[in-house]
């Protein structure tokens, strides 16, 4: 039999003159470990001397990302926490998430994760980043590392339908009102903003000569 004090642990049978027990329900802190014999009808019982065993806190890793949200207005924060290896378990606390290295919003993890949406204006040419908080003393707090937000972070990561409206911290998204014949889809992949613009000026004058 296996006790940690006057907690039973658990208990194990006899291979030869070797008994094994694993358990992964001690909490952080220090334990008496204790193993003892209890005896049959040829030996008698006895127990070890006591074994403290240290369990320390988990380590966390906490990754961040910078999405652009899906009215093109604003970026979604998401920062997701887990236990860094050998440790287990879903993290459970919040998230402070940070702007230029202040604070500015804690949100609580829901199964390791945390959002929150920004604006564009509130968002560009700034750095950002996620702080984990551990509610218990089971797991270390971790930083993430920084996202700084450029104007190609604005623009929605889909191939997005392009019209002439075009803000200057809107990125792309359909005109009001505008007809079928004046929506047209731009080349895929990563452009600058002065092809943007471009392209947003070929398809007004497109419009006009209708």
């Amino acid at each position: 039999m296996f006790t940690d004090g006057s907690t039973v642990l658990g208990s194990s049978l006899l291979s030869g003159s070797l008994a094994v027990f694993s358990t992964s329900s001690l909490a952080v802190g220090t334990h008496r470990i204790v193993a003892a014999y209890m005896g049959d009808s040829f030996f008698t019982s006895s127990q070890s001397p006591v074994f403290n065993q240290t369990v320390n806190p988990s380590f966390t890793t906490t990754t961040f990302t910078v999405q652009a949200a899906s009215n093109h207005r604003g970026l979604i924060l998401d920062a997701r926490v887990s236990a860094a290896y050998p440790g287990a378990g879903v993290p459970t606390g919040k998230v402070s998430f940070a702007v230029n290295g202040r604070q500015f919003r804690s949100v609580t993890l829901v199964n390791g994760l945390a959002q929150w949406y920004v604006s564009n204006q509130s968002a560009y040419r700034k750095w950002f980043n996620a702080g984990f908080v551990s509610k218990t003393v089971s797991y270390k707090n971790s930083v993430s590392k920084g996202v700084y937000v450029t104007r190609q972070s604005l623009l929605p990561k889909a191939t997005a339908v392009a019209a002439a409206k075009i803000g200057p911290s809107d990125g792309l998204h359909n005109a009001a009102g505008a007809s079928p014949g004046a929506i047209a889809r731009p080349p895929t992949g990563n452009h600058k903003d002065s092809g943007v613009l471009a392209y947003a000026r070929r398809l007004m004058t497109f419009r006009r000569g209708q």
